[in-house]
């Protein structure tokens, strides 16, 4: 016997149930410690061993690659394990190649732990914009492309030999990508490349050449499922029971609301059936079918077997439900939280055999009406009459809408009874007014009283795309919000209590957010039911995310994902949904997959809106477009505006950005501790968290100075959201801005929330750029000149419930608790539901003694309401002056600069340019240069102070990597080559048009070999990568032989205050060390 289906084969349980006097419903407490264990057949069963016993993988540290489909062969990277970016040599037998394409498959039996980790192993590439010939599969059988990059790699005829690899050989690194078996969840990286064959002939010996970093902490993968949390099995769970109450002809159900991922069920050693699916309750028919089963007033004993989805790439589990091939979603599949077994109420309850199974309440906002659909059921042997009611009070004034239908049931027979209900005066729903309804249905029977009720709570709303926007009852809607994954380490599943529910909601309505965007998870109903009562919008991702395309996966999304739109469908919270996950290209069977779920959607919850595929891939079906910008800051809004122009030129849709902004901050160990007892919890070691006050003080950096960067990178991190938030808020057709994530994981720290829980930002810090209305500031800097005019315009992004009559616009430039500049204007009519400009703030800079940081505050204000909305913006000030030769006591300046890309003999004019021919009057005492050479290395070794301006090797290797993207710069102390540059320790906003895409790798100097240790000085601008917590530099200087070199990677050029402020500050060090008096503000 199966579990009770439905009709469509979907089964929908309502725990809000309340049984009358005749049934009794009874809760079974499934703690841990009241299930009974089973000593037959087996506790557990599945691979339960660790490596000692004889299921270890290889512990060898193998780059593997297969060519054409071959054989893999194998290179021992033991002896490239140094950090250090290089070419391995792969030998190429005689008859391997062939003419045209050749694939290029790379393994690696190594462990990674993302990229820039000393424990894993990277593979290259070059930024590619064109062809798709590199690919990422996690299962050797589904490649993805990746069509904007090509690993580096190449091969060479000759000798298989391992040699130095020419010059010619180098390749740009503008990407990178780990390979081998995932630590944190056992998931593989496979890369591959197609290329075809240069300079000499197919069948020839030959060697390739890969272009890899390997981590000198690089490990094998052997695993140890010694944890029983990442344990894949088969858990087996009894206990007694006694049955309810029940009259003759009763049934028993036994109800499950969750069992993680395929449950089978015995009641007194009888089996009675199975379900398969960890998102959706079942339940069983005690009683019609088996009707000696129990034992009435006696114990019964209940035996449940449930098997999780295992996963072969750690050797895991029983295989008969392979992860890749089970909507696990990202928390089970990619994170590795892949909890199992009974993770939800177990529950019995009593109800009459013929009754309401199923009840969707269908709003119908145009007509003023809610349309039931019943689905009714008659499980006797008789058929009979029955009589269908359904009361939805509405309050006073309103009063009571009702309708009454009546039809036949077959003996065993399924009918659904569809009922319009007329409302008076219908009140919608909101999240301003979350007002629910009550559908009360009853059922009788001919001549009897009811034989069965059903309560279902509802909203009256209407969500609709139109011209590009959002409609929510008529009105345009802006979603702001965050996306969830459903991360609970303290539960291990998608289970939060209802308090944390609540509190989440609190939180982010506070924060002025509106919705929340489950992410590859389908929230448990209770989660939901607190969204409709308390008001917040829900964007529902179902959990399909690089699954392995076989008939198994196909019929279980098919069937799955409908039972789960059924679930949900009467939340009135829930208003868009999408069906899979940053997805590069549909096969044909996943192609008819995504068009089926949709159609699905809009059949049966017709009452949100749908899309296939959400982020940067592939999409052909639905109500609107969805993207994951992850888009570093600088540039940000010009690239976004991009995309919505494409959009915009393929269907009129709003674009929703599904994640982005996910700004790290340095994780609080101490405050973990604290919040723990003193240790670290568990999940701390099981998912081998990076320790960031342990890294950084092995970095060499003090206790209080690692406290400042934890609270700087809080700083951080809200600037950067609020200028992601608010450049795509000037685009609106963006119906939705989704920030990354709501709590901090083990592997990131973008949360909302922090570890324990709490609240990383000022609330009303947030709602300036998330609330509903925001005001806007368009400016092409934030950097100014004294005396320069500043031009800047305010606009309202405005989404409230109604236009905006007039009123004025107030600003005010503050420096400190100082006025320095005021003004004030009209406002018009604002429209509703979209982005109106302003009058222009215009005004001078005032001329200040030294460069200072200013707040331009703006509020507009409402005639005739108390309706106002504020924000402000940081702008700098510079004296706009430059280094003067009587200045500079005496020191010559040289300036090398063969593009002439800082104008440099224009701001120091009286500065010679580099002298390298005949006649050259000797080397200047300071040299500022754009280019770095051999001579200039003499230079400096011969006594000179040089400054370069530039990202090729001359203090220490050169990486590249984001500025204001996984990292921020931070001062770590005081330095006088700073000067009097305005900062509050950390890279705010000022630093935006200086952001640079290559750093200095403190760790080693260029010129020599040494251990890895921290420099002799710390960095004047130091960069810490906010995932490793590795600290590089922007901004160093070292000795050089007699002399002294600095350098900064910095974007100095294109006439921004900031970058020649910066830079005359550092030039006015080398030539005056110590004249600055250089502080990190008190509230950095």
């Amino acid at each position: 016997m199966k579990y009770e289906e439905s009709l469509n084969g979907i089964w929908a349980f309502y725990p809000d149930y309340e049984p009358d006097e005749r049934r009794e419903r009874a809760l079974l407490d499934i703690r841990e410690e009241q299930w009974q264990p089973i000593p037959v057949p087996a506790v557990w069963e599945g691979n339960f061993q660790s490596p000692k016993e004889g299921t270890s993988q290889a512990a060898e540290k193998l780059l593997r690659v297969r060519i054409n489909g071959g054989a893999w062969q194998t290179v021992d990277l033991e002896s490239y394990c140094d950090g250090k970016a290089q070419w391995v040599a792969i030998p190429i037998k005689a008859g391997i190649l062939r003419e045209g394409d050749n694939e290029f498959e790379f393994d690696s039996t190594s462990k990674n732990y993302g990229i820039d980790s000393d424990e894993s192993l990277e593979m290259f590439g070059t930024a590619k914009t064109e062809g798709s010939c590199s690919f990422f599969s996690q299962d050797l059988i589904t490649w993805h492309p990746l069509p904007d990059r090509a690993w580096n790699i190449r091969i060479e005829a000759g000798s298989a030999a391992r040699e130095a690899v020419a010059e010619t050989a180098r390749f740009r690194t503008d990407c990178q990508m780990s390979i081998g078996l995932n630590a944190m969840n056992g998931t593989p990286n496979y890369l591959k490349k197609i290329i075809a064959l240069e300079g000499h002939s197919a069948g020839d010996e030959a060697r390739l050449l890969v272009h890899v970093r390997a981590g000198p902490k690089l490990s094998g993968s052997t695993d140890d499922y010694g944890d029983t949390r990442k344990f894949d099995g088969v858990g087996w769970y009894r206990r007694k029971f006694r049955t309810p109450h029940h009259a003759p002809g009763d049934i028993v159900w036994l109800t499950f609301m969750g069992a993680d991922y395929y449950a089978e069920v015995w009641v007194n050693g009888t089996y009675i059936g199975d379900h398969e699916g960890g998102y959706t309750p079942f339940r069983f028919d005690l009683s019609t079918d088996l009707p000696d089963l129990l034992n009435d007033g006696a114990d019964n004993e209940l035996i449940i077997r449930v098997t999780d989805q295992s996963d072969p790439r750690c050797a895991s589990g029983t295989g008969k439900f392979p992860i890749k091939e089970t909507l696990a979603g990202f928390l089970q599949d990619s994170v590795g939280v892949n909890y199992g077994g009974l993770w939800h109420d177990v529950g019995l309850s009593v109800g009459p055999s013929v009754f309401i199974e199923d009840v969707f309440i269908e709003p119908d906002v145009d007509g003023g009406r809610a349309i039931a659909h019943a689905t009714l059921r008659n499980k006797s042997a008789a058929p009979v009459d029955v009589r269908l009611g359904i009361r939805v009070p509405g309050g006073e004034p309103e009063g009571v809408s009702s309708a009454v239908a009546g039809l036949r049931l077959k003996a065993g027979g399924r009918e659904v009874c569809v009922i319009p209900v007329e409302l008076i005066r219908p009140r919608l729903w909101s999240i301003d007014d979350p007002y629910l309804y009550t559908a009360e249905l009853s059922l009788s029977t001919a001549g009897a009283a009811a034989a069965d009720r059903r309560n279902v709570f509802f909203g009256m709303r209407k969500i609709e795309a139109e011209g590009g926007k959002f409609l929510l009852n008529g009105v345009p809607l802006q979603l702001t919000g965050m996306i969830h994954w459903g991360m609970y380490l303290d539960r291990l599943s998608v289970r939060p209590d209802r308090e944390q529910v609540r509190k989440e909601i609190a939180d982010l309505k506070e924060a002025g957010f509106n919705s929340v965007k489950f992410t590859l998870f389908d929230p448990p109903c209770y989660v939901l039911d607190e969204f409709d009562r308390l008001g917040m919008y829900a964007y529902i991702e179902y959990p399909i995310w690089n699954p392995i395309e076989t008939p198994a996966f196909f019929d279980r999304a098919r069937k799955q994902i409908r039972e789960m739109l059924v679930k949900d469908r009467n939340h009135p919270s829930v208003i868009l949904t999408d069906f899979n996950c940053e997805m590069h290209f549909f096969s044909e069977e996943m192609d008819k997959l995504m068009r089926e779920l949709v159609d699905a959607g809009k059949e049966l919850a017709p009452n949100r809106l749908y899309l296939d595929n959400s982020g940067n891939g592939v999409t052909r079906y639905g109500d609107f477009y969805a993207l994951h910008p992850y888009f570093p800051l600088k540039g940000f809004r010009e690239t976004i505006g991009e995309h919505v122009a494409r959009r915009e030129k393929e269907a009129d849709k709003p674009l929703v950005l599904g994640e982005f902004a996910d700004t790290d901050t340095i994780r609080d160990t101490s405050a973990v501790r604290r919040a723990n007892g003193g240790e670290l919890p568990w999940w701390w070691s099981f998912f081998r968290v990076a320790d960031p006050e342990a890294i950084l003080r092995k970095q060499g950096y003090a206790p209080e100075q690692i406290e400042r960067f934890k609270r700087t990178s809080r700083q951080h991190a809200l600037m950067a959201k609020k200028y992601y938030m608010e450049g795509a808020k000037f685009y609106d057709r963006i119906g939705a801005l989704y920030l990354t994530h709501l709590n901090d994981i083990p592997t990131t720290q973008p949360g909302f929330y922090d570890d324990n829980f709490e609240p990383k930002f000022d609330p009303l810090e947030l709602r300036k750029f998330a609330a509903a209305s925001v005001l806007l500031l368009e400016r092409t800097t934030q950097n100014f000149f004294c005396g320069t005019e500043v031009r800047v315009t305010p606009f309202l992004s405005h989404y409230g419930s109604r236009p905006l009559a007039g009123g004025r616009l107030e600003w005010q430039l503050v420096r400190g608790e100082d006025s320095v500049a005021a003004g004030t204007s009209a406002c018009g009519i604002i429209a509703n539901g979209g982005l109106t400009p302003l009058s222009p703030i215009v005004f001078e800079m005032p001329q200040f003694p030294a460069p200072c940081k200013l707040r331009l505050i703006v509020l507009l204000r409402e005639d005739a309401t108390e309706f106002t909305v504020t924000n402000d913006w940081d702008l700098w000030a510079y004296p706009n002056k430059a280094l003067l030769e009587e200045e500079a006591g005496g020191f010559s300046l040289g300036v090398h600069d063969p593009g002439d890309s800082l104008s440099l003999l224009v701001q120091y004019p009286w500065a010679k340019p580099l002298q390298n021919e005949a006649g050259d009057t000797g080397t200047p005492s300071v040299l500022i240069s754009t280019e770095w050479n051999q001579e200039l290395e003499a230079y400096a070794r011969a006594g000179a102070r040089v400054l370069y301006v530039g990202h090729q090797e001359a203090l220490y290797p050169i990486k590249p990597g984001g500025f204001n993207a996984y990292s921020y710069a931070v001062v770590p102390e005081p330095h006088d080559a700073m000067g009097d540059f305005p900062h509050d320790g950390y890279s705010d906003l000022q630093f935006l048009e200086l952001a640079s895409t290559y750093y200095m790798d403190t760790k080693i100097p260029s010129w020599e070999s040494v251990e890895d240790k921290p420099p002799e000085a710390p960095p004047i601008l130091a960069r810490i990568d906010l995932r490793s917590y590795a600290a590089g530099a922007y901004i160093a200087e070292r000795k050089m032989g007699d002399g002294l070199v600095m350098q900064t990677t910095l974007t100095h050029g294109g006439g921004n205050a900031s970058g020649r402020y910066l830079l005359d500050q550092l030039l006015r060090d080398l030539i005056s060390p110590g004249a600055a008096n250089n502080t990190v503000p008190p509230n950095a």
